[in-house]
């Protein structure tokens, strides 16, 4: 039992070097006058395992840090909320930077390679002496963009926009700045019809770049898209994959390749649009291989189970997805993505007992997304006073004074709207 435990919890700890106390790693910062560098990790989250194990286990990584007090925060532990609150945390990985005190410097959301990890490390030591807040008054490029990412990070959209009028008046057009301060402003448009057209003026006008896939995506979220840009997006693929923008802007090959997928699959290209997520499961068994025998390669694993199900391989994705149960079998992850499997191939029986041991192994906001599965799966006995036990055990222990930002609501609505249909 003692290495079962040991085995999880290596994924996510480097136990020398992040500590885990919250209190005892801003005291240690208030004590070294060394700038934080806190830690917004899921354990089911794929780019806060890759983070891991491609970022934080390199040298490169080991020896700059040690001009940080490191700090690691499961963000589904109840202990988090109260810093996932003060800091506005929303997505997963979130690596916030603070001074010694605690006031932000800057952030990062999603995963970044280890040199454009060490380029923001440099521009935070350089910064050290000058919060976001203080940023935003300034005139450089560095300092505006810290402003504003912060500020959009945390839903200040006026501080945000004005910050982002800077930077496209500084920056050379179609640089990572300029590039997502038009997402920004696409984003946040407030009128769906406006929203609509910016992103379509963004398809139409801009050269190939990575950021036309997000913008791509984005536009089709919005519904009734013009099949004809997002077809445009495709044929530009090879010069997109080509363009040296994308590890600056947090995109990585892998990403491209199954946001290629899901736009293949919106233009009705279903065979190509599997191919594709066939070509991803490729790529990440390749990372995750390249890793070496000392890596469990959760991250890629976690990611490459995604892709084989779309790829409509759902028997082989079934097959990895136990055998990393097998690995990790006191955490929910696994459990979960095994029973959705199970569920999908409607092999219900197996589903929902392996529903109830990703239940049983989870906490947080992962708890809401295993009680939803259970309770959904519990509809095909159907077990209704099992269900019911289910459901107001989770609802007990919401916090009711965690901010809605914070709290994952999509997987609260998603957990009411499968107690409702309930028979």
């Amino acid at each position: 039992m003692k290495y079962l435990l040991l085995l999880v919890w290596s994924a996510f700890a480097l136990a020398s070097q992040f500590e885990t106390d919250i209190d005892k790693a801003f005291q240690l910062a208030q004590k070294s006058n060394r700038p934080l560098l806190i830690s917004f990790f899921g354990v089911w989250c794929p780019p806060c395992n890759e983070l891991e194990e491609i970022v934080f286990e390199s040298t490169k990584f080991i020896e700059k840090s040690k001009n940080f007090t490191l700090l690691k925060v499961d963000a589904d532990k109840k202990e988090s909320w109260t810093l996932k609150n003060k800091y506005k945390v929303g997505g997963y990985p979130t690596l916030v930077f603070t001074d010694p005190k605690g006031k932000e410097i800057y952030r990062v959301v999603g995963f970044r390679s280890i040199d454009e990890f060490m380029k923001i490390m440099d521009l935070v030591l350089r910064s050290k002496g000058v919060d976001f807040k203080s940023a935003c008054s300034k005139k450089g490029l560095d300092d505006l963009l810290r402003c504003a990412t912060v500020c959009s990070e945390r839903e200040d959209k006026e501080c945000a926009k004005i910050a982002f009028k800077k930077i496209l008046t500084i920056a050379g057009k179609n640089t990572v700045p300029y590039l997502i301060a038009e997402t920004f402003f696409a984003e946040t448009n407030s009128q769906p019809e406006l929203k609509k057209n910016a992103f379509e003026n963004l398809l139409k006008n801009n050269p190939v770049t990575p950021q036309s896939l997000v913008w791509a995506l984005s536009y089709l979220e919005l519904g009734n898209p013009n099949l004809d840009l997002l077809k445009k997006v495709i044929s530009q693929f090879e010069d997109i994959q080509k363009n040296p923008l994308a590890e600056s802007l947090g995109i990585t090959a892998t990403d491209e390749i199954q946001m290629q997928a899901q736009l293949l699959e919106a233009v009705g290209k279903i065979e190509e649009s599997k191919s594709a997520w066939a070509l991803a499961s490729q790529k990440l068994e390749e990372k995750a291989v390249n890793l070496g025998d000392k890596s469990v390669a959760r991250g890629f694993t976690i990611e490459r189970i995604g892709a084989l199900e779309m790829a409509g391989k759902k028997e082989e994705a079934l097959k990895l997805a136990q055998e990393y149960r097998k690995k990790f079998p006191l955490e929910f992850t696994f459990h979960y993505q095994t029973a959705s499997l199970l569920e999908s191939l409607k092999r219900y029986p197996e589903a929902l007992k392996t529903a109830e041991e990703s239940y049983l192994h989870s906490y947080g906001d992962n708890r809401i997304r295993a009680a939803t599965l259970w309770i959904r799966l519990l509809a095909t006995v159907p077990d209704k006073a099992q269900a019911q036990k289910v459901f107001d055990e989770v609802s007990r222990e919401l916090d009711p004074d965690a901010s809605l930002q914070i709290r994952t609501h999509r997987y609260l609505k998603k957990l009411q709207e499968a107690w409702r249909a309930f028979p």
